[in-house]
Order: C-alpha cells, then sequence, then structure tokens
C-alpha cells in the first residue's frame, strides 16, 4: 500500500483511492474520522485498508518521536563537547 497525506486531514492510499479524513481531534488520538472507499471495495477490504492507514499513521509517528530524541540528544553532545572545550 502506498499512503500519503494529501492535507493535514486527509491520508489517501494512492493505487486503490481509498481515503480516511479526520474530522476532530488528531491523528494520535482522532475522535471524528470518515473513511471513503471506492464502490467495489468489499467491507473485508475496508477494514484492512483502515488498520493499514492507522498503522502507517502510528509508524509516521513513532518516526517524527524518534527524530525529535535524537536531535535533542544530538544537541545535549554538541553543549556538553562545546563546555569541556571552553574550559581546556
Amino acid at each position: 500500500m502506498n499512503w500519503h497525506f494529501s492535507t493535514d486531514s486527509m491520508l489517501i492510499e494512492k493505487q486503490s483511492g481509498y481515503t480516511i479524513s479526520l474530522l476532530d481531534g488528531t491523528w494520535k488520538e482522532p475522535i471524528s474520522i470518515e473513511p471513503k472507499a471506492p464502490e467495489n471495495m468489499g467491507a473485508h477490504e475496508q477494514a484492512r485498508y483502515m488498520k493499514a492507514g492507522f498503522a502507517f499513521i502510528t509508524s509516521r509517528e513513532k518516526k517524527k518521536k524518534r527524530t525529535l530524541i535524537d536531535l535533542l540528544v544530538h544537541r545535549k553532545e554538541k553543549l556538553n563537547t562545546f563546555a569541556l572545550d571552553s574550559y581546556s
């Protein structure tokens, strides 16, 4: 599956055209969503796409969190190196 955000509030799977729109809340804690599936997509397949869409969102949030942690650790290491150089 090939997911991408067309806007901050709409996730689209490019090949099928399946979309999940966030109506209220955040992607991390959605309150109201609106899924839209192509006419020929059965209920089982729609459920599979919704599950995959939220798995994509979850993995993206984890990457964002990891990136932020890495950035903060890098800044701390840089500050510690600067502090040590200053006292030499």
